[in-house]
């Protein structure tokens, strides 16, 4: 199989060198590793890099061969990709008779695939993705709200020592963080649903296809979109994700930005307080946290690119699967697969958090014994010292402790919340709306979505890297960005209600 003369001439030349190989030669065919080091294949690479002296001598020459053809026909990966299509549209020309018909999915990807039709396309049907979420969800979170709810208002008493009650059952207790984090389960399964459909219906893959055209601009390689959009259910898999990403500073900025995007353990919090300070318009709040996320990956992608990481951005080929209609039993095997991750997290590090808030939360600042009332407990002494530090946030002690051991899960944040003011979920968003307004809780919530990940994903940012270094960056480049866009939020949104 030849391509045109303009590709073959670099093939060749790289193909008689490997020849003069003798152990690689005799080990691999030597116009395949000739064709897979111009394409740059990580894996051929490090083969032939273990071959010892021969091997680096054929990835010099193949470095020189690649820069000259570069010259001339752009990128190797994308001129070789171009020159194999090219020869298979060749060989269907000569054997394939007849007027060929443009199908459903021809269809379909010439408006969905259009140039200035393709990104606003993609944010509607994110939207009717989240509006579908909330709406399903609904009657069953208010369910397991006045469950959890009813069981702490029966359990009260039922152990008799008070320290011990007081911490499970009591109106600061564990029973209401659980219940709350507990009762938005259906959200994120109607979320995890939804995207189920839209992965098997052939739509992902556009979608990364329309966001490359932006993403290149901003020094994104198109493969970013793929862990992006798993970013969505959950950062955890998304920071593994990128190993599908062959540039070493491709690869870096993309588990380096990943974490702005909002996972599913944030929307826990966000559809709680979107629904108690913005009603009807919830949907539209939980979308701008989203455009916020990926605006944020954008400049922080641009300013990386042009300082720590500069070069080229690697190229994004990928094949486009046929429309079809999706599965419902493969949806909710996938749901329930991505779901149970939850219940795993708040069986586990989720429910951890909690005990030692509620403990934290129960025990006297000074005396170190039980007392019911928050304000003289350790967890309002830790959140007064650092409040100070938010004070121009707006924030007050219960915000401060909240934001904390959403470090530990972003599920606690909402969990810890209720049990701070002592109320269930029922009766959370209503407390929340007494006490701050929509701007500042506005601003509370972008840095929520932007700060410090959970400790799970900031491990996975540490195993990728593989460097303290990379994730103590990861770490406080968020909380900076963090706090000043909280704070911007504030100035700009105060100006606009005036």
């Amino acid at each position: 199989m030849k391509y045109s003369l303009k590709v073959e001439k670099y093939i060749e030349e790289l193909e008689k060198v490997i020849h003069s190989a003798s152990l690689i030669k005799n080990v691999f065919r030597p116009r395949w590793v000739a064709i897979k080091l111009l394409e740059s294949d990580s894996d051929v690479v490090n083969k032939v890099f273990m071959m010892g002296n021969e091997g680096k001598r054929i990835l010099e020459k193949a470095s020189e061969i690649k820069k000259r053809m570069e010259k001339e026909l752009g990128d190797p990966e994308v001129a070789i990709a171009n020159a194999r299509y090219a020869l298979i549209k060749e060989i269907v020309s000569k054997t394939v008779k007849g007027i060929g018909r443009l199908t459903a999915s021809d269809l379909l990807d010439k408006v969905l695939l259009d140039k200035f039709l393709g990104i606003p396309v993609f944010l509607t049907l994110l939207w009717w993705l989240l509006q579908f979420a909330f709406t399903i969800s609904t009657p069953f979170c208010n369910f397991l709200g006045d469950l959890f709810a009813y069981l702490g208002e029966k359990l009260t008493g039922v152990t008799g020592q008070p320290f011990i009650d007081y911490l499970l059952f009591g109106e600061y207790g564990v029973i209401q963080g659980v219940g709350v984090i507990l009762s938005f389960v259906p959200l994120i399964m109607a979320l995890y649903f939804a995207l189920s459909l839209f992965e098997d219906s052939g739509y992902m893959a556009r979608a990364a296809f329309v966001m490359d055209r932006v993403m290149r601009k901003v020094g994104l390689s198109g493969r970013t979109i793929l862990p992006l959009i798993m970013g969505v259910g959950c950062n955890v898999p998304a920071e593994y994700a990128t190993r599908i990403i062959p540039d070493e500073n491709d690869r870096m900025i993309a588990i380096l930005t990943n974490p702005l995007i909002m996972c599913g353990a944030r929307l826990v919090f966000f559809s709680a307080i979107a629904a108690a300070f913005f009603g009807a318009y919830a949907g539209d709040v939980i979308l701008s946290l989203y455009i916020l996320g990926i605006v944020l990956v954008f400049i922080v992608a641009i300013m990386l690119r042009k300082t720590l990481f500069r070069g080229r951005v690697s190229p994004f080929m990928i094949e486009f699967p046929v429309y079809q209609k999706p599965s419902l039993r493969v949806a909710v095997v996938r749901m329930w697969d991505r779901g149970s991750l939850f219940f795993k997290k708040a069986g586990t590090i989720i429910l951890a958090g909690l005990i030692i808030i509620g403990v934290l939360t129960i025990t006297d600042a000074t005396t170190f014994t039980f007392t019911p009332e928050p304000q003289n407990a350790i967890i309002c002494a830790i959140g007064k010292f650092f409040q100070p530090v938010f004070s121009p946030l707006n924030w007050d002690w219960r915000l401060v402790v909240a934001a904390i051991f959403g470090f530990v899960a972003k599920e606690i944040v909402l969990g810890a919340s209720a049990m701070l003011y002592g109320v269930g979920e029922e009766e959370i968003a209503g407390k929340m709306a007494s006490l701050y307004n929509p701007v500042d809780m506005y601003g509370y919530m972008a840095f929520i979505q932007i700060y410090i990940p959970c400790i799970v994903t900031i491990g996975a940012i540490k195993q990728e890297t593989g460097s303290w270094k990379w994730t103590g960056f990861a770490v406080i480049y968020g909380i900076i960005l963090a706090y000043l866009v909280n704070w911007l939020i504030l100035v700009m949104g105060h100006v606009l209600v005036r």
